[in-house]
């Protein structure tokens, strides 16, 4: 366990020592989640990280098996789409668009 000390700025902004960052395994641009968890006391974690404690609470056979693995499949779509963004690709094209739609619709029985 890692223990840093650091100082709220006068804007309100708070520097995470890099330190505690890299032990965590939290890098830049990863959206945190803020936990007022009681007086003096604030918590911060990635969305990430509530999840996977959410899932490994979550039966592993059924219904909850089926959902975590539409989520996965959502979340590993959206960090591809997020990476062609920042690094420039193209995103995908209308027709494909279209086609995975189709198939989310075929899906869910609409």
């Amino acid at each position: 366990m890692t223990v840093a000390t650091t100082t709220l700025g006068e804007r309100g902004l708070l520097r995470l020592p890099a330190s505690a960052r890299d032990q965590a395994g939290i890098g830049k641009g990863d959206e945190m989640v803020v936990i007022v968890a009681g007086p003096g006391r604030i918590v911060l974690t990635t969305r990430t990280a509530i999840q996977d404690e959410v899932w490994s609470l979550a039966p592993v056979n059924g219904a909850a098996a089926d959902v975590r693995a539409e989520r996965d499949a959502d979340n590993a779509a959206v960090a591809a789409k997020r990476r062609r963004t920042e690094t420039g690709t193209a995103a995908i094209g209308e027709e494909q668009s279209d086609r995975i739609g189709s198939a989310l619709l075929a899906q869910f029985g609409a």
